[in-house]
Formats: structure tokens, sequence, C-alpha cells
């Protein structure tokens, strides 16, 4: 092997590493006459697992081969010399050990801090035998922390394979302090390399709209967060809090301006009373956070005479004035007719207002006497004021006190009136000016 002589051990077998070119140097005795006609013929790989095809032969006394084992393990190198007669001697058999040669991995300088989001990007540079270095297994494990695929330890996974790496962390609180590089070759020899990363928060950067800065009192309104930027991930998560008056201390920390008087990237809000406030809105992600402040002008709300009548006691009030308003009028508009004058000869008495009552058929203005008289209830269900229904023969009756006739109901000024406004001919509306110009002629003189 180059200039360094193999030893054989004390079994002689020879040793050499994976890669390495082997020369082996041959030789042989015989007679003076055939001596230089030897032929050397060799087999350097010649066992089954090897490559027995290949050979290499010369002739003369000597002979010296070169051969690299590519894999490791025992190989066997075989010699036969045959003379120019075809005598041929035994085959010796060389056993040489080729000894793996363990890949390594160049120095990898760690990469710049990146933000959330931002890219990544690793190249390793392997070395190895020329024989075992396009068989190398390289790979990224991007968590050295979990043994995500459940065999070997938790820095030998192969989460991104290849030499150059290329990736991202949607968040810092997520990513890893590390990752690491290893390489195996084809005899399970691995090597590994630690490259320390860094992920740093992005801060959010917060913005606020409304949809209206100067509504009316009452009036909705849309507050929204959606211009806020940060990460993805951050983005996703991020909590927004609202305090919607900076001047007035919500929630009684001492701290007017730090109120959760909402949440939310969005929400609709009604402000219940006029004038300026300035509107304030905190986004947080789960490091950093940002305000976004600006100013609403509520202008007050003008007097609605619709919704001072919305009210149950107004709707309550109308009801009865109207209700009085329709009976002074149907008084005003009723027929003579409908004035009951009583009959000549109707007596008055005093009559009770229960007895009065409690006879259904009493009708003090009706043309039949009977009906003008009240029946008492009680014991004796046939008595009739007037005693008419009772025995005259009966000498303890008490004397009932005679009815005298009822008055007659007189017409007034405004009766007539009445009377003049339901004649037929008389227009409805006439009557009303009639009526309504007599008031005022009163109220005139009054």
């Amino acid at each position: 092997m180059g200039n360094n002589k193999l030893t054989p051990n004390s079994y002689g077998k020879y040793s050499a590493l994976e890669g390495d070119e082997v020369r082996i140097i041959g030789w042989a005795e015989d007679s003076d006459n055939d001596i230089e006609q030897l032929t050397h013929l060799w087999t350097p790989d010649a066992d089954e697992n090897g490559n027995p095809e290949i050979t290499q032969s010369s002739v003369g006394a000597e002979s010296t081969i070169t051969y690299t084992y590519t894999t490791s393990g025992i190989h066997l190198a075989t010699l036969v010399v045959t003379d120019d007669d075809g005598e041929s001697t035994e085959t010796l058999t060389v056993p040489i050990e080729i000894l793996n040669v363990v890949p390594m991995i160049n120095p990898i300088a760690p990469p710049l801090p990146v933000a959330e989001d931002g890219e990544i990007q690793i190249t390793a540079s392997v070395w190895d035998t020329s024989s075992d270095l396009e068989s190398l297994q390289n790979c990224y494990d991007t968590n050295p922390t979990i043994n995500s695929d459940g065999e070997g330890t938790e820095i030998d996974d192969c989460d991104f394979e290849g030499l150059t790496f290329v990736g991202s962390w949607n968040d810092a609180q997520n990513a890893p302090s590390s990752i690491v590089f290893h390489t195996t070759d084809d005899d399970g020899e691995m090597v590994y390399a630690e490259i320390p990363i860094v992920v740093n928060n992005v801060k959010p950067s917060a913005h606020a709209m409304i949809d209206n800065a100067n509504p009316t009192e009452g009036d909705a309104v849309y507050l929204s967060a959606n211009l806020t930027t940060d990460s993805t991930f951050d983005l996703e998560n991020m909590l927004y809090v609202w305090d919607l008056d900076t001047s007035s201390d919500s929630d009684g920390d001492g701290i007017k301006d730090n109120d959760e008087d909402a949440t939310g990237i969005w929400f609709e809000w009604h402000f219940d009373s006029p004038g300026k406030r300035t509107v304030k809105m905190t986004a947080s992600d789960e490091d950093t956070s940002d305000s976004f402040t600006f100013t609403v002008s509520v202008v007050e709300k003008p007097f609605s005479f619709g919704e001072l009548l919305g009210g149950g006691e107004m709707i309550l009030i109308l009801i009865v004035v109207i209700a009085s308003l329709g009976g002074i009028l149907v008084m005003r508009l009723r027929k003579p007719s409908d004035l009951v004058e009583a009959p000549v000869g109707a007596r008055v008495s005093r009559i009770s207002m229960d007895d009065a009552f409690d006879d259904v058929d009493y009708d003090p203005f009706s043309d039949d006497e009977e009906k003008r008289k009240v029946r008492k209830t009680g014991n004796d269900e046939n008595k009739v004021i007037n005693n008419e229904t009772t025995d005259d023969n009966d000498p303890q009756r008490k004397e009932e006190p005679v009815m005298e006739e009822a008055p007659t109901i007189q017409m007034t000024e405004l009766d007539h009136q009445y009377e003049k406004a339901s004649e037929p001919k008389q227009d409805l509306d006439e009557a009303l000016g009639d009526l309504l110009g007599d008031e005022s002629d009163s109220s005139e003189e009054e």
C-alpha cells in the first residue's frame, strides 16, 4: 500500500483501509529454463462476495498488482503460477481485511438570525472514500429534542434529506435552538454536527380603523384591526384588546388606557353618548405587543317625535286623549231624537240606587207605567214602590211614598244646536264649524 508495507498479524491476515490502493507482489521458484516463462494469475478479490471475475496476469519470476477495495470486510486475493509446460502451483490465498473509513463533516458556519417566517439556508459538505461518497445518506434533524421516527435517538431523525437545508419557522416560541446534520455510510457509520439557529419573534404592527369616525349617538359602527401585520402563526393567534375611551378607567385599576372594553379582530359597537373620545387597540402575540389609537367624534342624536311616541306611556296617554275627544264629539253630534222627554204625569220618588240597578226592567223614561216603578228585592219579591202590587185591604201595610211625576227634561240652547246639527240636510263639516265657531265666540267673550 504505497510505501507502507503491510504486515500480517499472527493469523497471516493483512489489513488496509477502505478505498486505499493495495499493491501486492508475488514470486515463484522454478528451473533456470522456466523461471522467466512463469505466468502469474491474480484474482485480487476472489471471495464470492467480491469480484471473482476480475483477474490480473503477468509473466516472469515476479508479479505485481494494484487493487482498491471499496467495501469493508475480509477480502481474499489469490495467486496461481503456471510454467510453460502447463504445470501450476497450488492456489495461494492472501486474506486482507479492509477497514471501513468513517465519513467526515466539514465545519458548518451557523446561519444568521432570522425573524419568524424568515428563510434559513444551510449547506453542509462531507468527505468519505470515493466509493462511499455517492452512497452517503445526508439528513437534517430539525427538532433534536424529539425522536420523531421512534428509532435510534433524538438526533438521528431524517426530517430533511440532502446536503442543503432550506426552511423557516413561523413561531419563535416553538423554533428549536439548533438543528442537527448527520451523514451515514453504507456500513451504518454515522457522524453528526449540531448547528445553532436563532429565530426571533416578530413584533406585531398594530393598525385599527372604524367605518364611520363621526357617527350619530346610538348608530352602529364597525371597528376592525384587519390591517395589523405579524408572522402567519402569530396573526392566527393574535389577541386584540380595545379600550373604547382612554379617558375613562372602566376596569377601575387606576390606568385609563388599558381597559378591555371589547376583544376581537372586528366587532360592532354603539356609542351611547355624544362627544369626542380616543379609541385604543392593542395587538399582542406571545411575547410582544403594539398599540394603535384614533379619535371618534360622536354627534348628539337629534330630537325625534317619532321616538317620543314610541314609548309605552305616551301611547297610553294618546289613547286616553283620543277616547276623551271621541266621547265629546259623539255627545256633540247626537241627534235630538236621542234626547228623551219624561212622560207627563210621571212622579218623582226617592228610589234606592241599589234597587234601581237590581231591577232589570226599571226604565224611568218608559211610557209603560209599570216599568217606571222599581221592584224591591228582598224577602218580598212582589213588593213594588207606590204599593201598587200590595193588598189595599191590609190594615198593617205601611203607606209607601207616592211617586211624584218625573220632571220633563228641558232642552237647552246647546241641545237645540245639536238638533240643528243632526238634520239630514246639514253637512257634518258645517256642524263642526258651527260648534267651533260658538266656542271661539265664547272664548272671546270671556
